[in-house]
């Protein structure tokens, strides 16, 4: 679903994020 791939993509962001990348 498109709500899966929407909550995925903002969790790799995050995940990014909180490890400086």
């Amino acid at each position: 679903m498109v709500v899966l791939t929407a909550l995925i993509a903002m969790a790799t962001s995050f995940s990014g994020k909180a490890l400086g990348i």
